[in-house]
C-alpha cells in the first residue's frame, strides 16, 4: 500500500515501506549460561550464610598408655546480607498506540496486546542484563550500584579473605623469556587450587573472562603461537 510522501512534503508524492529496520543491541550472557552461578530466591529481607572453617592435621606418635591428642574445634561464622532490590516499569499510554501505524507496516495500526508484549520484552532484557553485570562482578568479589559504580558489598573483606595479588602477563614484551608465559599460568592454576582447598580434589577445570585486548594480545603470543598453530 502507498503512503504520502512525507519526507518530501509533496501531499501528490506517494512512496512505499520497503522494510523495516529495528537496531537490537546486544546482551550479554556469558556468564548466565556457564553454570557457575545457581539462582535461588528467598522471600526475606536478609540472607544469612553461616561458614565453618574445616581444620586438618596431622597425628603425631605418642607413648602407650598417654593422653590423646586433642582435635581442635572448628570456628563458625555467621553473617547476614541485606537483599538489594532493583525495579523499572514502563507506562502504556492510549494516545501511543490510537491511530498510530504499527511498526513495519502500511496499513495496520499498532495493537495493544503486540506493544505490551514488545515492552516486556525489553524489561526482561534489561533485568537479565542486570543480572549478567553482577554475575560479573561477582567474580570478582564485589557487589556494584551500576549506577554509579559504588562498592555495595565486598565480599573479600566480609569473609576475611586477602585478594590475589594481580598478575603482569606481559604479553607485550617482544622477546620475551622461553616458557615464561606457561610459568605464569602454571602459577596461577596452582594458586588457585591452593585457595580451593578440598574442593580442588579431583578434576577441576579453570575458566577465564577476559577483556578483548588482552585475548588479542595473549592468542598473538609467541609462546602460544608456537603451541597451537
Amino acid at each position: 500500500m502507498a503512503t504520502m510522501d512525507i519526507f518530501y512534503t509533496d501531499a501528490f508524492s506517494v512512496i512505499e515501506l520497503t522494510r523495516a529496520l529495528e537496531n537490537i543491541p546486544y546482551k550479554p550472557a556469558t556468564l548466565s549460561g556457564s553454570g557457575l552461578f545457581s539462582p535461588r530466591g528467598v522471600r526475606a529481607r536478609t540472607v544469612v550464610i553461616e561458614s565453618r572453617d574445616g581444620t586438618l592435621s596431622l597425628i603425631p606418635f605418642s607413648e602407650r598408655g598417654s593422653a590423646y591428642e586433642q582435635q581442635i574445634p572448628e570456628r563458625r561464622d555467621v553473617r547476614a546480607f541485606v537483599c538489594r532490590q532493583f525495579k523499572k516499569q514502563d507506562v502504556l499510554w492510549a494516545s501511543e498506540i490510537q491511530g498510530i501505524r504499527a511498526f513495519g507496516s502500511e496499513s495496520e495500526t499498532q495493537q495493544i496486546q503486540a506493544e505490551v508484549a514488545r515492552r516486556l520484552r525489553r524489561l526482561r532484557n534489561d533485568a537479565e542484563a542486570t543480572f549478567e553485570y553482577h554475575m560479573l562482578n561477582g567474580i570478582q568479589g564485589k557487589v556494584l550500584d551500576p549506577k554509579d559504580g559504588a562498592v555495595v558489598i565486598d565480599y573479600f573483606a566480609e569473609f576475611a579473605i586477602a585478594p590475589a595479588t594481580e598478575i603482569d602477563f606481559d604479553l607485550d614484551n617482544t622477546s620475551p623469556a622461553s616458557g615464561a608465559l606457561r610459568k605464569k599460568c602454571q602459577a596461577l592454576i596452582e594458586s588457585v587450587e591452593d585457595s580451593l582447598g578440598g574442593l580442588s580434589t579431583g578434576a577441576v577445570q579453570l575458566r577465564a573472562e577476559c577483556g578483548s585486548a588482552f585475548f588479542a594480545d595473549l592468542v598473538a603470543h609467541k609462546e602460544v603461537r608456537e603451541t597451537y598453530l
